[in-house]
């Protein structure tokens, strides 16, 4: 019944959400060990800037994790953009490394760090030009119990190199182990802009992910 009435809050509120012409990003993702500390990820999204077609963009996306003494983990990542400017498809290129830690003790509260920093490039007419280079700051924490559910809130705070803090990302939402190998999340972002006028953006994020 607890389980039950998780999904319908969850549902409910990602019905309010809708209503204010939110966002919609999926995303298909599959893990696979190389060895007992490698890990290869490979994801494919779709976004949508309101709930309608076409797609605002599409993202490919690879890379590799491996596990460090202590709890800490390293990832190397590449994607590749495709977003939608002036009706035409503009593709990006992006690179970043994370690093990021799992404070497990805490029982049943697991607090999770990341730490990345992202270089983006724009392909354009006379090559690759340099665009948007970040650092970013993630908290997550997340409720473990007996259940298969498993609710988590995070704050992810942006820094644009050499300038300021321009963007913080909230998140709640919830992970729900559908077998031993795959698991979906069902979450609400909202993205504000630091320092701007410019309106919160809120979105809804439907992930599917495997273990191969």
């Amino acid at each position: 019944m607890k389980n039950h009435l998780k999904v319908l809050i969850l549902l409910i509120l990602i019905q309010n959400v809708i209503k204010a012409q939110t966002g919609l990003w999926l995303k298909i993702g599959a893990e696979k060990k190389i060895t007992k500390k490698l890990e290869l990820e490979l994801n494919f999204q779709p976004r949508f800037n309101t709930i309608d077609w076409p797609a605002s963009s599409y993202i490919g996306e690879a890379g590799l994790k491996y596990d460090l003494p202590k709890g800490f983990t390293i990832g190397l990542f590449y994607r590749y953009i495709k977003s939608l400017k002036n009706e035409q498809y503009q593709p990006y290129h992006r690179y970043y490394v994370d690093l990021s830690y799992k404070f497990k003790k805490a029982s049943p509260i697991i607090i999770d760090y990341r730490l990345r920093f992202q270089q983006q490039f724009k392909d354009d007419d006379v090559g690759l030009v340099s665009d948007k280079n970040y650092w970013r700051n993630k908290l997550e924490l997340a409720y473990k119990n007996k259940s298969k559910f498993e609710p988590f809130v995070s704050t992810d705070l942006f820094y644009k190199n050499g300038y300021a803090f321009d963007q913080v990302r909230y998140k709640a939402g919830m992970n729900y182990k559908i077998t031993k190998n795959q698991s979906t999340e069902i979450s609400i972002l909202a993205d504000d802009a630091l320092n701007s006028s410019k309106a919160t953006k809120w979105r809804v994020a439907v992930n599917w992910k495997i273990k191969l």
